[in-house]
């Protein structure tokens, strides 16, 4: 039996270094593909504004594990890694909310409508709907 990669044995069993069961694929310098797209998701998610306890719950990992991975994403570079301050999940909804009062007010919808749609106030709407005149013109 040979024992590729193993070191001298100790008590007669075979010593293998710690990079043999790596996940990082010494061949080539990739991580292994279970690893990546782990990665990936975790990147992914994170890039989509939501938060590092959700990601670790949706994904089964401790959020010491999304920490290290989005460590690594921002030594590497990766844009998905770096989230801009001003990017809250508060201010995203309020984004989402004022473009669904611009294209349900370009269908036609009174303004009543809308704020029943959109579950915001009627003043919001007024607002928005004065704003995209002034941008109009």
């Amino acid at each position: 039996m040979r024992n590729e990669g193993a070191m001298p044995a100790i008590g007669g069993k075979p010593v293998f270094p710690f990079w043999r069961f790596s996940s990082y694929n010494k061949k080539g310098g990739k991580a292994h593909p279970i690893v990546a797209r782990r990665a990936n998701q975790i990147l992914d998610l994170w890039a989509a504004i939501t938060p590092m306890a959700v990601i670790a719950d949706r994904l089964e990992i401790s959020e010491t594990t999304v920490k290290a991975h989005l460590r690594r994403a921002r030594r590497r570079g990766d844009p998905r890694a770096h989230r801009p301050e001003c990017l809250t999940r508060p201010l995203l909804d309020a984004r989402k909310k004022r473009t669904q009062i611009v294209v349900l007010k370009d269908a036609g919808y009174e303004n009543r409508q809308i704020a029943a749609k959109v579950r915001c106030s009627l003043r919001l709407v007024q607002v928005v709907v004065r704003e995209q005149r002034k941008r109009a013109r």
